[in-house]
Formats: structure tokens, sequence, C-alpha cells
């Protein structure tokens, strides 16, 4: 065997090694695609006949490293965040992993809606669960104001945890740029998507908690 083939050899164990020595899935497959590469070369080149099980199952190899490493950075590119998605998952959803945040995100509608709008009315059904962007809220109970939620605040989350109706009415105190989403959509996601429903109750469960210590 000719010494640059003993040498070939050589660092494709030497790619391998190291790619089992990294913590990225991408640079893994990526070096172990770059590995398949060289084995290829290598079974073709070597000896005096090709070795065409090395060549067929390391095109396999190839294959497959290759379908993952392009789904990878489809989904890195789609988990991508804007400017404002970036801040209300660093400030709000973090309890979501980026994936669960996207999917919830793609089911939101974002509106500015003026006062004093009702945005849920005591002892109806909570079709809407409201986030408050930019603005404020004001809470009446039984015709009575109890209380006005700012910013970063949800609305009808109570309901959600509970599945009762809602137990105040919720006014806007001044023009409101809000995100919603509807019930029904949270609840099949819940049903269908794994560790949704323990996120979206931490949420809330954190957002009352706010409420109880601010209010």
């Amino acid at each position: 065997m000719q010494i640059e083939f003993i040498i070939l050899l050589n660092v494709i164990f030497l790619i391998t090694s190291f790619a089992y020595m990294v913590k990225s899935v991408l640079w893994f497959r990526s070096l172990i695609l770059i590995t398949s590469v060289f084995t290829i070369i290598y079974s073709m080149s070597a000896f005096e006949y090709v070795i065409w099980t090395s060549v067929g199952w390391n095109l396999i190899f190839i294959a497959i490293n290759l379908v993952h490493i392009i789904l990878f950075l489809r989904e890195k590119h789609l988990m991508k965040l804007n400017e404002i998605e970036a801040e209300l998952y660093n400030k709000v959803f973090s309890v979501f992993s980026k994936t669960h945040f996207r999917k919830l995100f793609k089911q939101a509608k974002w509106s500015t809606v003026k006062s004093p709008q009702v945005v849920l009315e005591q002892g109806s059904p909570v079709e809407y669960i409201t986030y408050i962007y930019k603005g404020k809220a004001d809470i009446l109970k039984d015709g009575v104001k109890v209380v006005t939620l700012s910013c970063g605040s949800f609305v009808g989350e109570m309901s959600y945890i509970t599945s009762s109706k809602a137990s105040a009415t919720v006014v806007l105190h001044e023009d409101t740029r809000m995100i919603q989403w509807k019930v029904v959509d949270l609840k099949k996601m819940s049903e269908k998507i794994k560790d949704f429903h323990p996120s979206i109750l931490s949420l809330f469960s954190i957002d009352m908690a706010v409420k109880l210590k601010k209010y």
C-alpha cells in the first residue's frame, strides 16, 4: 500500500475521533460526512480493485447525514426570531423551547384596539387569551374597578387553567397593542405537542404570581 493511502486512512480515523469529541450535532454530522467522502476515495484508489461494498454504504451515509444537515439548518433558520419576538421570548416566554415558541406565535393575532373596548366580560366563556404588549386594562368585579393591569400581563389565563367562565370584566384603560390566542387552538396544541401543556401552565402560573405580588 502506498504511503499516501496510509496517511489518508489515518486522516479518516483522526477526523472520526474528533467527530466523536464535538458536542455540536451539526459538526458531528459534517465531520462524519467528510470521513465518508475520504473513505470512498480510499476504497476506490488504495487497491487494485474497488471495494464497492464500502463505496455503497458510505454513499448511503453521505445521503443520510446530508439530509439531516439540511433539515437542521432549515430548522435553525425557521427558529430565528425578529427583534420583538426575541424580546418577548427572553422576558416572558422562555418557559417554552424556541420550537414551541415559534409554533405558539404562528397562532398569535396581533391587534391595536382603542379604549374603552371590553376584552372580557364577567360570567362569559373565555374564547381568547390576551397578552397586553403595550397599554393598560381595568379589571372590574361586579362593575367595581379592582385594579389596572399594565403591559406584560395576560388576560383570561385563570379561566384557561380552571376551564371556568370569566371571573371579572376587563376593559381597556387606554389604546392597547395586544396579542391574542384562541383558547381552542391552545388546547389543541397542548394535546398534540409534547411538553407544551406544562410550559403554558407554567407561563400562566408565573403571570398570576406576579399579579398577586404586584397588585
